[in-house]
């Protein structure tokens, strides 16, 4: 499981920051537009500093001290977490450092799509896909609302790309369509991905689609 964790963000880390964003269809340039405003604001806000900030609102070394284990108490110097349900785990050990509600059923939304991920990353390590192999569009995948990358029907682009769609722009369609190019349906997919997930002990996990699109509050994961 440890293994899984750390394979799959060192993964998903080297394709958001060492790949470009290729987004295919005819949202390219506007993604294109999004993406170089976001770059300048990131790189405006790096560099500025708050004048009014005082010598005594600087971090204090002791506020990054690690949180120790508890259930949503907060240790001395930690801090606050607005989130619902949070878990903190040191990965080359499992430790968990900080949890918060961990068991709580919660709707997962595009979180779902990085079970997706883990068995596009399987058929790829078993040789069942290729980064090169072209993957068709249906008129299923096209149709997903939410976050997309506007595929058109019988569009072909390749693994890797679809990849990217998934990785950076959170591309319902694209999840879509690798589910569909691996399975045969989407339904086939998720039938695997629930299997999947219990194999890693996901008790509090129940998928319903692929992309987290599916407004029911039967699709649910835990932190």
């Amino acid at each position: 499981m440890k293994r899984l964790i750390k394979k799959t963000a060192g993964i998903l880390l080297s394709l958001s920051m060492l790949m470009p964003a290729v987004v295919p269809g005819k949202a390219q340039s506007r993604y294109a537009e999004w993406n170089h405003a976001a770059g300048s604001e990131a790189e405006q806000m790096s560099g500025e500093t708050d004048p009014e900030q005082t010598d005594s609102e600087q971090t204090d070394p002791e506020q990054t001290e690690t949180a120790q284990p508890s259930n949503g108490t907060r240790p001395a110097g930690a801090p606050e977490i607005t989130a619902q349900s949070a878990v903190l785990m040191e990965a080359s050990t499992g430790t968990i450092l900080y949890e918060k509600n961990a068991e709580e059923a919660l709707r997962p939304a595009s979180i779902t799509k990085i079970m997706t991920l883990i068995l596009i990353f399987d058929a790829l390590e078993s040789g069942a896909i290729t980064l090169e192999e072209p993957v068709t569009t249906s008129a299923h995948a096209k149709s997903m609302g939410g976050s997309q990358v506007f595929l058109e029907e019988g569009e072909v682009q390749t693994v890797e790309t679809l990849i990217k769609c998934i990785v950076i722009a959170s591309g319902n369609d694209a999840a879509v369509a690798m589910a569909e190019h691996i399975a045969g349906s989407e339904e086939a997919f998720v039938t695997q991905m629930n299997m999947r997930a219990k194999a890693l002990g996901m008790t509090e996990t129940v998928f319903e689609d692929c992309c987290g699109l599916t407004d029911s509050a039967t699709h649910v994961s835990s932190a």
